[in-house]
């Protein structure tokens, strides 16, 4: 008779599970002993930030697309003898992500610092160069214009609190995707075709700065149009909804010396307010009929009627 012989398990494949075991009990036991042996009340050290000076009260954020001109509007802040406005910084992005983030507020935590003093915190790293730059400067204020930073506008407010002033520039969108294209930029993957890509990104940008304007009263819009047609009458309101007095020395902006980064060198070296509008018009027909749809309705919505300027 045949007889079935099972699997025979080795001696040291059963030592093993044994010492597996008896290591996972251990553990086990160490947690439950260190849960009932643990302190009723427990302290943690808090870290404290230093501070030498008191900050900005009310830092401004310049909102708009590339290409918008952001870069002049930025010159004009910057010529105020109260407000500091440097190139692009693209960091606060980053400080944004960091104040969003559940692991890095638990971090935090652990450090000692509670959730309600986290956005102080977390706005003193994400200024402090700011800070550094208009003392540098002698200003009481500071402004930032990176025109990445229409992706993260709610962010940006809640990181740097209920008291800064946003600043909204915008520029014909098919002035903008023109003068975005002809760099042969590529500031999103929304579309092989580049110039699709690029007007469904401008689109993109100036609908979140829209939906942005609609839900904070703290925004101030003026156009690149404007600006340059009549610079006095378009910039007294603006610095009047920063409250700051009117000087005249902002008109001038191009006689003072400006901080530079990777901001457009053209720009650089622009005397004055230079008209730069209707180069959209170099498209070719079959173009304009792919883009214009895609930007007609927030183009509309800042009062920019595509329509119309394709038939004229």
């Amino acid at each position: 008779m045949a007889v079935a012989l099972g699997r025979v398990t080795p001696v040291s494949a059963l030592v093993t599970t044994a010492r597996r075991a008896a290591v996972k009990a251990r553990h086990g036991a160490l947690r439950v002993r260190s849960y009932i042996s643990k302190p009723r009340t427990v302290r943690q050290v808090s870290a404290v930030p230093l501070r030498e000076h008191e900050p900005c009260a009310r830092p401004i954020v310049v909102a708009g697309v590339h290409r918008s001109g952001t870069s002049l509007l930025r010159r004009v802040l910057d010529t105020h003898p109260s407000i500091a406005c440097p190139p692009e910084t693209y960091f606060l992005s980053h400080f944004v992500a960091m104040a969003e983030d559940g692991d890095v507020r638990a971090g935090l935590v652990g450090l000692g610092c509670p959730p309600d003093e986290q956005p102080d915190l977390l706005r003193g790293w994400a200024t402090e160069m700011h800070e550094a730059y208009r003392i540098a400067q002698g200003k009481p204020r500071w402004a930032d214009k990176t025109p990445q930073y229409h992706q993260v506008l709610p962010g940006l407010r809640a990181l740097l609190g209920p008291d800064a002033q946003f600043v909204v520039i915008t520029r014909h969108p098919l002035d903008v995707v023109h003068s975005i294209s002809s760099r042969g930029w590529r500031l999103a993957e929304l579309d092989d075709d580049l110039l699709t890509n690029t007007a469904l990104y401008v689109a993109q940008g100036m609908a979140r700065i829209q939906a942005f304007e609609a839900s904070d009263a703290g925004c101030h819009r003026l156009s690149y149009e404007d600006m340059v047609a009549d610079p006095e009458a378009t910039l007294r309101p603006l610095f009047a909804f920063l409250d700051e007095p009117w000087d005249p020395a902002v008109l001038e902006h191009h006689r003072h010396e400006h901080n530079f980064g990777t901001e457009d060198v053209v720009v650089r070296g622009t005397r004055g307010f230079v008209r730069n509008s209707g180069n959209w018009r170099s498209f070719s027909p079959a173009d304009l009929a792919r883009i214009a749809p895609l930007l007609a309705d927030p183009a509309r919505a800042w009062g920019y009627d595509l329509e119309r300027d394709l038939s004229s």
